[in-house]
C-alpha cells in the first residue's frame, strides 16, 4: 500500500497533511503555501483560425489567481453543489452568487447539476476530483512516494448523497477513500482532546466559522471517545458571505460617485471579490485598509475610472455585527437542544479561517468566558491536523491510544439525535477484538459511556470469551450468507481427510463416535 494522507476539503481552501511519527504534519502545495484554494478553472491559450479556443486547465491556487480574467470559466465553492438536485434552493443560491454557468445535465436526471466550463459540463465530483487530484500530486511530490489512501473530512450534516459524491470525487482522483471524517470531530482530535488524559464526562464545542458555512457541534468526551450531542449551522454564513458585504459596500460607493453600476462588468466584480477578501484578513490586525481597483471600468466619457475606497475595522465589525449575532444565537440553540447549560461547556474549540476576526473572538469569549476558548490547535494549522489521526483498518490509532493501551476508540457516524455507533477496544491485539454496535439514545448516555470506560479499563473484552453481549453476535462478512453461520456461531468445516471428502473424516467414524473437529463450534 501507498502513503495515506488527511484532507481537508473545504469550500474555500483545502489542506493536506500526513502523520510524521506520532504527529502530524502540513504538507505545502507545489506553490509553496500550506493552504490550496479549492478552485478549478481555464485559462485561454491562444485562439485558433476558426475562432475557437485553446484552454489550460488551472485547479487551486494557479486558478483563483487567474479568476479575474476568466470569471465564467473558473469554479469555486464546488462543495456546495456536493450531492444536490437542479432544483435544490442552494444551488439556485450558488446561481445568484457565482458568475458560472450551472445547468441540467444534458444526459441524466432533474437529480444532479452539472457546471460549464470551456463549453464543457462537469459533475461537482469532477471538479471536487480536480481538486483533490492537486492535493494529491502535492504530497507525492513533498513525500516522493505515491499516495494511495486517503481519509476526507466532511460536514457532520451531509447527505448520504453528498457523501457518496465525495467518495466518487475521491476515486476519480486515484484515492482509495478509506473513511469519511465528520469534522467537528476532526476538530476536537487536531486540539488533543481525545488524549486530554480523564476519564470524566466533558462537553466540548466546536465553533467552526470557515469560508463558505458555519457549523456549531456540542460534543460529548470520555476518554477517547466523542458523541455528538446536537448539531446546527447555516450553510450561507461565512468569510464568503464578509466578503459580500464589502463588495456591496464598494458597489454602493461606485455607484454614488461615479453614476454606474458595475455588476454587470465580470472582471471587475470578481477582482474586488478578491480585493475584499484581502482588506477582511488585513483587518483582523490592522485598523484600516485601502480597496483599490485600477483601470478596471469606464466612466460616461469612456475615461478609465480608479476605484479607491477606505474600510476599517469599526466599519466592517459594523457590517457583519448581525451575521456574528445570529452566529451566536445557533449556539445558544445547539446547546439549548443538546439540554445543557452554557456553564456546563468545558472547552469551545474555535475553527475556520473566519474565527480569526476579532470581533468573533469577543464576542465567544463574552459568551463562555476567555479561558474557555482555544484557538490554537496542534502547532500552528486548523482542522486538517486532526484528519490523519483517524485512518481506518488499524493502520495507525489515536496518539492516546499510545499513552493508554486500554482507552476505547469510537468511530462516529454523526447525528442530532441518534446515532449508529461502533467501538473497539484499543488494546493489544493478541486476544482479537470486540465490536459491539449499540443504538445511543440521549436520555442513556451517560449510562452507555461509562459501560463503555468500564470495559476499556478492565481488558475484560480481551479475553478468549469475550464479554457477554445483549444481542447475537453479527457474522463475519464471509459468512453472512453462509449455512455454515447457526445461532450466532460460526461451525467450522472439519478438516478434509487424505482420499475422502471434505467431511469424510465424519461419514466414517462408526455410530456414536465423532470425528475430529466435527464438534467444534
Amino acid at each position: 500500500m501507498g502513503s495515506m494522507i488527511g484532507i481537508d476539503l473545504g469550500t474555500t481552501n483545502s489542506v493536506v497533511a500526513v502523520l510524521d511519527g506520532p504527529q502530524p504534519r502540513v504538507l505545502d502545495s507545489r506553490e509553496g503555501r500550506s493552504q490550496t484554494r479549492s478552485a478549478v478553472g481555464l485559462k485561454l491559450r491562444r485562439r485558433t483560425a476558426e475562432g475557437a479556443g485553446e484552454f489550460q486547465l488551472l485547479v487551486g491556487d494557479p486558478a483563483f489567481d487567474n479568476w479575474p480574467m476568466a470569471p465564467r470559466h473558473t469554479i469555486v465553492s464546488i462543495k456546495r453543489l456536493m450531492g444536490r438536485a437542479i432544483a435544490d434552493p442552494e444551488v439556485q443560491r450558488v446561481r445568484e452568487t457565482w458568475q458560472y454557468e450551472i445547468v441540467q445535465p444534458s444526459h441524466g436526471t432533474e437529480d444532479s447539476v452539472r457546471v460549464v466550463m470551456g463549453g464543457r459540463q462537469y459533475s461537482p465530483a469532477d471538479v471536487s476530483a480536480m481538486v483533490l487530484g492537486k492535493l494529491k500530486a502535492d504530497a507525492e511530490l513533498r513525500l516522493g512516494a505515491p499516495v494511495t489512501h486517503a481519509v476526507i473530512t466532511v460536514p457532520a450534516y451531509f447527505s448520504e448523497a453528498q457523501k457518496a459524491a465525495t467518495r466518487e470525487a475521491g476515486q476519480k482522483a486515484g484515492l482509495s477513500v478509506i473513511k469519511l471524517l465528520d469534522e467537528p470531530t476532526a476538530a476536537a482530535i487536531a486540539f488533543g482532546m481525545e488524549g486530554a488524559g480523564s476519564d470524566e464526562t466533558e462537553y466540548l464545542l466546536v465553533f467552526d466559522l470557515g469560508g463558505g458555512t458555519f457549523d456549531i457541534s456540542v460534543l460529548m468526551r470520555a476518554g477517547s471517545v466523542f458523541v455528538p450531542l446536537n448539531l446546527q449551522g447555516d450553510m450561507w454564513l461565512g468569510g464568503d458571505n464578509f466578503n459580500a458585504l464589502i463588495v456591496q459596500r464598494v458597489v454602493e460607493h461606485v455607484r454614488r460617485q461615479w453614476s454606474l453600476d458595475p455588476t454587470g462588468n465580470h472582471r471587475f466584480m470578481v477582482s474586488l471579490q478578491a480585493a475584499a477578501q484581502r482588506a477582511k484578513e488585513a483587518l483582523s490586525s490592522a485598523s484600516s485598509t485601502d480597496i483599490v481597483l485600477p483601470g478596471l471600468l469606464h466612466d460616461a466619457d469612456g475615461d478609465l475610472i480608479d476605484v479607491e475606497h477606505t474600510l476599517t475595522r469599526a466599519e466592517l465589525e459594523a457590517m457583519i455585527g448581525p451575521s456574528v449575532e445570529r452566529a451566536m444565537e445557533l449556539t445558544r440553540v445547539a446547546i439549548d437542544k443538546a439540554g445543557l447549560g452554557l456553564e456546563q461547556i468545558g472547552h469551545v474549540l474555535l475553527a475556520g479561517n473566519a474565527t480569526m476576526m476579532p470581533l468573533v473572538q469577543r464576542e465567544v469569549a463574552r459568551m463562555f468566558g476567555p479561558e474557555k476558548v482555544l484557538r490554537r490547535m496542534r502547532g500552528p494549522g486548523r482542522r486538517h491536523r486532526g484528519v490523519p489521526y483517524r485512518r481506518s483498518g488499524g493502520v495507525r490509532r489515536l496518539r492516546a491510544r499510545q499513552r493508554d493501551p486500554d482507552a476505547a476508540v469510537l468511530q462516529v457516524r454523526s447525528a442530532p439525535a441518534r446515532s449508529r455507533l461502533r467501538v473497539s477496544g484499543a488494546g493489544p491485539r493478541a486476544g482479537g477484538g470486540v465490536h459491539q454496535p449499540f443504538l445511543l439514545r440521549h436520555p442513556e448516555q451517560q449510562r452507555q459511556l461509562q459501560r463503555i470506560r468500564e470495559q476499556g479499563r478492565s481488558g475484560a473484552h480481551r479475553a478468549a470469551q469475550g464479554p457477554e453481549l445483549s444481542h447475537p453476535p453479527r457474522p463475519p462478512a464471509h459468512a453472512q450468507h453462509s449455512r455454515l453461520w447457526q445461532g450466532g456461531r460460526e461451525r467450522r468445516r472439519p478438516q478434509r481427510a487424505a482420499g475422502r471428502g471434505l467431511c469424510g473424516a465424519a461419514a466414517q467414524s462408526p455410530p456414536g463416535q465423532r470425528a475430529a473437529g466435527a464438534d467444534r463450534a
